[in-house]
């Protein structure tokens, strides 16, 4: 006698809840932390700001639209010329094409190049705290540690700003995620985005691209897919020369912001020595620290070169305006490097007791960070 298999019927409602539930996991604490991090910014951005700016620096302030003004500042205008009127600019040459390439697309749409500055770093910013939530997932984290301890980190302020950090951000740990699925060619399109971005992200797409090759097996489509990550770059590169006669011109052009090459222990060992009371320089000792402990609590290897590479590349160049430390902008060019806070959540979630006291440390160095920036202060 045969016995004839029971199907149980396909329960469309159950599937969504699961969905649904699913989604809530993710969304619901990425945007919680958005929404309340952003909310208490914008209202001490506006608390702390002075009616009139007597101490901005000329340049700084711009003031023709109060609404924006906030999130625009200094190199917020090198990104708005490039998005306007395109290269040409010497110190525009400094500045990575995607950015700027994305606010003349919205800005022309919405008629106004500042608006479409700010409101695409905030779409990004919130789009990789979902990422970022879905990642540590895929890593089997469910603590929201390392997501709250990047949105107050002191120079989170940048997230909101007409700057790549909010771009560079998402894109990070986009790639960080589909690698983590083994995507490979989606996290590869998404380094090369990255590579175009920031300097850094030359070497992430560098990382990236050693780990597939060790992971998957030699084969044509390999050797296509990993070429083909290169295209933007050298796109990049091939308009650099057309414009200003070198592939470089981004190196070329530091000089003209008081940027030298220089040695990262001869950075450290100067400002250490000089400038250990400025407070730019305690926010950037911060950064290194916080590199530090990540460095040690993370074990996975492409994720510790991640942070090695990010710690490490902005050192190899010294500010050398006296006022400022040689290390100026540490604690900004730190601040997109997702497993910095991954590794930090780790090293505080082992200890209840030991992360809401650093949230509350962040937290106070933001409301001075905050304070500052309110002013047009040049901390990062």
């Amino acid at each position: 006698m045969t016995m004839t298999p029971v199907h149980k019927p396909f329960n469309c409602r159950l599937l969504e809840n699961k969905v649904l539930k699913h989604l809530g996991g993710i969304l619901v604490p990425a945007l919680a932390v958005f929404f309340v991090s952003r909310g208490i910014m914008v209202a001490l951005l506006f608390l702390f700001r002075p009616v009139v700016l007597h101490d901005a620096p000329p340049g700084t302030f711009f003031a023709v639209k109060p609404l924006w003004d906030p999130f625009v500042l200094y190199d917020s205008e090198h990104y708005l010329r490039i998005a306007r009127q395109g290269y040409g600019d010497p110190m525009s040459a400094a500045f990575f094409p995607l950015y700027p390439l994305l606010i003349r697309l919205f800005g022309r749409a919405f008629a106004d190049y500042e608006a479409a500055g700010v409101l695409l770093s905030w779409f990004f910013f919130s789009a990789g705290l979902v990422v970022a939530k879905k990642l540590l997932l895929a890593k089997g984290c469910p603590k929201n540690s390392a997501l709250w301890l990047l949105a107050f980190f002191p120079s989170s302020y940048f997230f909101s700003a007409v700057y790549t950090e909010s771009l560079y951000f998402f894109l990070l740990v986009a790639c960080l995620t589909l690698a983590a699925y083994r995507r490979w060619p989606l996290s590869l399109t998404a380094a090369s985005l990255l590579a175009v971005t920031r300097v850094s992200g030359a070497a992430v797409l560098a990382i990236l691209l050693a780990n597939y090759w060790a992971a998957e097996r030699p084969g044509f489509k390999k050797v296509v897919l990993s070429l083909a990550s290169f295209l933007p770059l050298l796109a990049f590169l091939g308009h650099e020369h057309a414009v200003y006669g070198s592939p470089l011109a981004f190196t070329s052009a530091q000089p003209l912001f008081h940027r030298f090459f220089s040695w990262p222990w001869l950075v450290l060992y100067h400002d250490f020595t000089t400038k250990l009371s400025n407070i730019i320089f305690i926010f950037n000792l911060v950064a290194l620290v916080v590199a530090t402990v990540s460095v040690v609590a993370i074990k996975e290897n492409l994720w510790r070169s991640i942070i090695l590479i990010h710690a490490l590349l902005p050192l190899f160049t010294a500010d050398l305006l006296p006022h400022l430390p040689q290390s100026h902008g540490y604690v900004r060019y730190l601040l997109p490097v997702f497993p910095v806070f991954y590794g930090l959540g780790q090293f505080a979630g082992r200890k209840r007791t030991f992360y809401y006291p650093l949230l509350f440390f962040f937290y106070l160095l933001w409301l001075v960070f905050l304070w500052g920036i309110a002013r047009k202060a040049f901390l990062a």
